[in-house]
């Protein structure tokens, strides 16, 4: 607050700040909430708006501050939603869109008018359901919009979602599309090439370019995903997979909302990337991994230029991020404790000295503090 107090000197005129999804703060977003609550009467030019999901512990904060205006979404007019939804469906879905997203394909496309109103039924109010039918019927990979919509309109009925909560309608939407995307060659190989891949790309701290992320997954990542592009898009030249809504997420890692196959067990997931890393800091880590001659190693790290060959994008992360996926794994097994074992034997020092050049330090008190109260709690002194 104290830097807002100069900004107010600065100026006479009303401040604005905006927070855009408050909810997807990792740590600390009721923090900065509770912050602002207890402040904002002491500064009467300043307006705040926020976007969140109404997480509990956004919720109790919120219910014990009196000066704010509540608004939900679910409040706005449904034939005024529709209508936007109609547009938005309209344009990406018009003859000249299909051309330029699919041009490949041998004839001119759009969908029919009743098609197109049960697909805006479908979508409700869930502009999220509108843009991932659009990423499914103009799926690039396999170019054959009529019958992506087909099979989407057949797997999801408007009438199912009368009354339900719109997870309802998104979990039935979630389905259709993932069952769209299992081969009718070999389906049991790709459901286990699936939990694991996009078991990794969920449980990741954040997203990886194909060729790291194959470095933590022992399956064919491009089959894993082929037909799943309107969830978990490509982007860029390198292929880094990103995870195209949280509500995905959220749907595959829930047992009451999604069927077993496609069913995510993500303390697994944790599991095998914490045991991942350790493997690639075992093998990696070496003493003075960027062959920094005496002078060098008194410099600043930020004048240094470290290659991608010296400290690989997956080193980085492993080195990073290890000891957080420990500790969201349910348990540890005899692999992961050997695995530890030979890391704090062998490579503790060339750890710190990675974390030292890529910035990342003061991690380091963190993860061997949270690997410390796992052990003692998953490995009693026997």
């Amino acid at each position: 607050m104290e830097p807002l107090k100069a900004a107010f000197a600065m100026t006479g005129n009303p401040v604005l700040i905006v927070i855009d999804a408050l909810d997807e703060c990792e740590h600390g977003g009721d923090t900065i909430l509770k912050i602002f609550a207890d402040s904002i009467t002491s500064f009467p030019r300043l307006k705040l708006f926020i976007t969140t999901r109404p997480e509990y512990h956004i919720r109790i904060v919120l219910d014990r501050c009196h000066h704010f205006k509540r608004f939900h979404l679910q409040d706005i007019d449904k034939s005024v939603v529709q209508s936007d939804i109609r547009l938005y469906l309209d344009f990406h879905l018009s003859k000249e869109k299909v051309r330029r997203q699919l041009p490949y394909l041998a004839y001119a496309w759009e969908p029919a008018e009743e098609d197109m109103r049960v697909l805006v039924g479908i979508c409700g109010t869930l502009f999220i359901l509108a843009s991932t039918a659009v990423r499914f019927i103009l799926d690039s990979k396999q170019p054959n919009p009529a019958g992506h919509l087909s099979r989407l309109l057949k797997g999801v009925s408007r009438q199912d979602f009368s009354g339900s909560k719109y997870t309802t309608a998104m979990d039935s939407f979630y389905s259709q599309v993932l069952r769209s995307a299992v081969p009718d060659h070999d389906p049991d190989d790709w459901f286990v090439c699936y939990q694991m891949v996009v078991g990794t790309i969920i449980a990741l701290q954040y997203p990886l370019t194909c060729r790291a992320l194959s470095t933590f997954v022992e399956h064919d990542i491009q089959c894993a995903l082929s037909h799943l592009h309107s969830l978990i898009p490509p982007t860029g030249q390198d292929l880094t997979f990103r995870i195209y809504h949280q509500s995905f997420p959220d749907f595959v890692t829930s047992p009451s909302r999604c069927e077993k196959g496609f069913l995510i067990d993500l303390p697994k997931g944790h599991l095998h990337l914490g045991k991942r890393c350790l493997t690639i800091m075992n093998f990696h880590l070496q003493p003075n991994i960027c062959k920094l001659d005496s002078s060098d190693r008194f410099q600043d790290n930020r004048d240094r230029h470290l290659t991608q060959d010296l400290i690989s994008q997956e080193l980085a992360y492993a080195s990073t991020h290890w000891a957080t996926h420990l500790a969201q794994a349910s348990k540890l097994d005899g692999d992961a404790e050997q695995l530890l074992d030979r890391f704090a034997d062998k490579h503790l020092l060339a750890w710190l000295e990675v974390l030292s050049n890529i910035r990342q330090v003061d991690t380091a008190y963190s993860s061997l503090d949270v690997v410390s109260k796992l052990l003692v709690s998953h490995c009693p002194l026997r």
